[in-house]
Parts: structure tokens; sequence; C-alpha cells
């Protein structure tokens, strides 16, 4: 199929899904990395980094562990 062919939205026995059409298009609309304007990210992960050393959350349940 050409690329023309390849957009086109089916028609199934004369129906059009408009939900499918509308949520598509909503999707590709939609802000992939939505911010404030002045708002800075902060303190975060890229893949690779390490997170901070410190108390892990599950710390507390140690003292619960029979010995």
């Amino acid at each position: 199929p050409t690329n023309e062919e390849a957009d086109a939205d089916p028609i199934l026995q004369g129906e059009v899904d408009l939900g499918e059409i509308v949520a598509e298009t909503l999707a590709l609309e939609l802000d992939a990395y939505p911010r404030k304007p002045g708002e800075s990210f902060g303190d975060h992960l890229e893949s690779g980094d390490e997170p901070a050393k410190g108390t892990s959350p599950f710390a507390a349940l140690s003292s619960l562990k029979s010995t």
C-alpha cells in the first residue's frame, strides 16, 4: 500500500470508527513533555544513574525479623 492508503481509516460496513480517530488525533496533539514555564525537573534519575544512598523504605522491617 502507498503512504496515502496506509494513513486512511478503514470503513467497515459503511461506518467509520470516530472514537478511534478522535483518540489518535488527541494523543498526537498532547505535549510529550508538559511542564509549567520556568519549572525545572529538579532531582531526577537518568537511565544508568545510581539512586542516592540512604535508608531503605524496608529498613524498619528488619527490626521485626526474628533472629
